[in-house]
């Protein structure tokens, strides 16, 4: 008895994808990072247009030249209060911020506004490559390695024009996945005294069924997935309405989706190359050698709670302090908790200070009287006190 047509077609597809197979290297090509670019370099505005980039607050734009010749947008705010300006060379701390997956340096505007007029701290932020105004979005996805070097880079670059100044790096989702690989690797300088990972995405495979469907999908479709990512790596997938979960302030989502430099649709080798960098984040955990704030919210529902509780518990004892927001989305540091704001009422929305200074005390080593955590977190000098911070002998948490 014959096979029906469709049958037919099936067979011819499963015989087909292991010769396809064959045809595709087993890793994604990476783009061409030749040296060919000099020494990495932070460049003044001079090197970019400014017209959009010149604003209120003391921000101004700069390029970071990495050393295989790729420019990265960087946002820098000095701090327009005017104590802050009296010594705008003579920040008392450095922050450098990564965004998270399809985001942009942009997505820190409001807290980096706050951070630098009320605390004078100076901020750093860059577009990653592939996203924000990187000059060619459309490259295939850098890896993990280089994710981890055009980290590093910035920041030995930015440490050594702000006169060896203490530094705190600030990763949010997919930019706290690089920052926990940096720490773990120990890649990032002793001045760098404290991180914080805003929901970090640090997910094993295991756990990844529950988040993106990645395992539950079968061995069929995840290697569907994995073929998919090889040889149509620029097909994009998702849309609008889950970017409109990641926050109950519809402000922030609305503005995201209506920035031509965020991208609410990922790209197929850039979802497999998150896949691969979640896990490995989440394996670099236990390896983290120095203060971690972790802020996330109980009802993130694109990083599970219970997954970054895990990722906590294999750190070092006394190395990482939870900031537990109720109510928080993925989104945490862009909704007051608890409110549920319309678009209508951009205007008058309440910002989550309360948030954004617990996350500066924090940083700069002091405390605040009042903080949105579910339970008060220790400080950074707390954990600093306990000298225990990357022992890896020490029980875990």
């Amino acid at each position: 008895m014959g096979f029906s047509a469709t049958w037919s077609r099936l067979l011819a597809i499963v015989l087909a994808v292991p010769l396809i197979a064959l045809c595709i290297p087993s890793q994604l090509p990476r783009p061409d990072t030749s040296p060919d670019g000099g020494p990495a370099a932070l460049i003044g505005n001079d090197a970019v247009s400014t017209a959009d980039d010149e604003q209120g607050g003391g921000r101004r734009a700069m390029v970071f030249r990495t050393g295989d010749g790729s420019v990265l947008p960087v946002r820098v705010w000095n701090g327009a209060d005017p104590d802050c300006a009296k010594a705008p060379e003579t920040p008392p701390r450095i922050v450098v911020a990564m965004h998270g997956m399809n985001d942009r340096a942009a997505a820190f505007d409001e807290i980096a506004e706050a951070w630098s007029v009320e605390s004078c701290f100076r901020i750093y932020a860059y577009d990653q490559r592939g996203f924000g105004r990187t000059v060619n979005p459309d490259e295939l996805w850098p890896g993990t390695d280089l994710q981890v070097e055009d980290l590093v880079d910035p920041v030995g670059v930015i440490l050594a024009a702000n006169q060896r100044r203490p530094i705190t790096v600030v990763g949010e989702s997919m930019g706290a996945a690089v920052v926990l690989l940096a720490l773990s690797r120990h890649r990032l300088p002793t001045a760098i005294d404290g991180t914080e990972l805003i929901a970090p995405a640090a997910i094993p495979q295991d756990a990844l069924g529950s988040v993106v469907g990645i395992d539950a999908l079968g061995p069929v479709l995840r290697g569907t997935a994995w073929l998919g990512a090889h040889m149509a790596p620029a097909l994009r997938l998702g849309g609008e309405s889950r970017i409109r979960d990641l926050s109950a302030d519809h402000c922030a989502t609305e503005a995201m989706l209506a920035d031509p430099e965020y991208r609410p649709k990922v790209r197929l080798d850039a979802l497999w190359g998150l896949v691969d960098i979640m896990d490995e984040a989440a394996a670099a955990a236990p390896d983290v050698d120095r203060p971690v704030l972790i802020v996330h919210g109980t009802e993130d529902t694109m990083v599970a709670p219970q997954v970054v509780a895990a990722a906590a518990e294999s750190m070092p004892k006394n190395c990482a302090a939870l900031c537990w927001v109720d109510g928080g989305r993925h989104l945490v540091t862009h909704q007051t908790p608890g409110q549920h704001v319309r678009a209508a009422n951009c205007r008058d929305r309440e910002r989550p200070r309360q948030l954004w200074q617990t996350l500066a005390a924090w940083t700069d080593g002091t405390d605040t009287p009042t903080s949105p955590c579910h339970a008060r977190p220790p400080s950074r000098r707390e954990i600093e006190a306990l000298n225990a911070c990357g022992n890896r002998n020490d029980d875990r948490l």
